[in-house]
C-alpha cells in the first residue's frame, strides 16, 4: 500500500464512520465526515462504502447532508470520477455486502438482495437485524445472518439455489460477529461473551468442526477473518491482544468416548500465533468515533504469513507470524491510513 509512515506521536482526528477491508481486490475503504477513501476516492459525508469491482463503488451518505441521506445507496465509477445511479429503502442502511454476483443490503427491518451488476431485486428477508451483522460468501453466496427467534442462532440461506437451511445452533448468548472463509465452506462465529470461536462446516448441513479458545474473560469481538486458503483465522477484540488460530487439515477425533459436556470444556483449540495491540486499545477507547462498532479494530490475512490491522484511528498496522512455530508476531509496518 503506498500509505504514509505512521508516526506515532502525531494525533490524528480521523472521524471515522465505517471502514472495511475487501477480502477479494485487497483494498482498504474507509468513510469519515471529510469523505469516502478506496485509495484514492474522494467523496463527502459518507457512512458505508463498499468495492463493487476494480472500477466501481456503492457508499451510503452519513446523513448529515439532504442529498446524502442514509436510505441512499449511490454507485460510482472512481475511474472516471463519475456517480453514476442511486437506490433508495425504506430504512437507514446499516451494512452492505457483496460476493461474485450479488449486493446485499441490510437496514435494521429488511435484507435485500440485488444481482450485479444488472441491480435486479432478487429477494427481500423481513427480518429483524439492528446491529446490520450479515456476511456473504464470496464464491458460493452463502448468506449469513443472525437467527432473529435465537439470538445464539445463524440463519443461513443459500442465494444461488434460493434455498433456505435450518439455523444453525452456535453459542448460547447472542452472536457478535462471523465471517465466511473465500469459498463459502466455513463459518466462524463468536459470542457476546467472546471467549469462544466455532467453525462450521456449511456443505455439512452446519456440522461443528473446530473450535477455539480465546480466553476466559468476556471480550468485545470486533472482527474475526479467514487467510485466503482457509489455513488461518485472525481475530480481534477490545482486549490487547489479537489471537491468530490455525486450522488443522484434518478434524480431531478424540480416543476416549466423553460425553458431549466433557468434551465441550477439553477439545479447544489455543492461539497459534499472537500480536498485543495495547497502545491500539488505549487509542480506541479514547478517540473512537465509528458508528458500526464491528469495525473498530478490523483485520485481515494478506497472506499466510501476516496479517494486517486498522484501528477506529485510522492506523494500519502490517504484523508477520512464522507459520511453523507461531507465537508472538512481528510488528512489520505502521502507517497513517488517512494521511496517503
Amino acid at each position: 500500500m503506498n500509505l504514509r509512515q505512521f508516526q506515532r506521536k502525531k494525533k490524528i482526528n480521523a472521524n471515522i464512520l465505517y471502514l472495511s477491508i475487501d477480502p477479494i481486490y485487497s483494498r482498504i475503504m474507509v468513510g469519515t465526515k471529510t469523505g469516502a477513501q478506496v485509495y484514492n476516492i474522494k467523496i463527502q459525508n459518507v457512512g458505508i462504502v463498499e468495492l463493487i469491482n476494480n472500477k466501481f463503488v456503492t457508499f451510503v451518505g452519513a446523513g448529515e447532508q439532504p442529498e446524502l441521506s442514509p436510505r441512499v445507496l449511490f454507485f460510482y465509477n472512481y475511474l472516471k470520477n463519475k456517480k453514476l445511479s442511486n437506490l433508495t429503502v425504506i430504512h437507514n442502511i446499516t451494512a452492505l455486502k457483496k460476493s461474485r454476483t450479488k449486493l446485499v443490503i441490510v437496514t435494521a427491518k429488511k435484507t435485500y438482495i440485488y444481482s450485479i451488476p444488472k441491480l435486479e431485486l432478487l429477494k427481500i428477508f423481513d427480518v429483524e437485524n439492528p446491529k446490520g451483522l450479515c456476511e456473504i460468501a464470496y464464491e458460493n453466496e452463502y448468506l449469513a445472518f443472525p437467527d432473529p427467534k435465537n439470538p445464539g442462532n445463524i440463519q443461513l440461506y443459500d442465494t444461488q439455489n434460493n434455498k433456505e437451511f435450518q439455523s444453525l445452533i452456535c453459542h448460547k448468548s447472542g452472536i457478535s460477529a462471523f465471517a465466511f472463509n473465500k469459498q463459502g465452506t466455513l463459518l466462524a462465529t463468536t459470542s457476546e461473551k467472546g471467549t469462544i470461536v466455532r467453525v462450521f462446516e456449511t456443505n455439512n448441513l452446519g456440522k461443528r468442526k473446530f473450535k477455539f479458545r480465546r480466553g476466559t474473560t468476556n471480550a468485545k469481538i470486533y472482527s474475526i477473518a479467514f487467510s485466503s486458503q482457509s489455513s488461518y483465522l485472525c481475530l480481534t477484540s477490545n482486549r490487547e491482544t489479537v489471537h491468530v488460530f490455525k486450522i488443522p487439515k484434518k478434524e480431531k477425533k478424540n480416543k476416549l468416548e466423553l460425553n458431549s459436556l466433557i468434551s465441550e470444556k477439553l477439545d479447544f483449540g489455543r492461539a497459534f500465533a499472537h500480536a498485543t495491540i495495547d497502545h491500539l486499545i488505549q487509542d480506541l477507547n479514547q478517540d473512537l468515533t465509528i458508528k458500526n462498532e464491528q469495525n473498530s479494530v478490523e483485520s485481515k490475512i494478506i497472506d499466510e504469513t501476516s496479517f494486517v490491522l486498522i484501528s477506529g484511528e485510522g492506523k494500519v498496522l502490517t504484523y508477520s507470524f512464522d507459520p511453523k512455530k507461531g507465537g508472538k508476531c512481528g510488528l512489520q509496518s505502521q502507517n497513517s491510513l488517512l494521511d496517503f
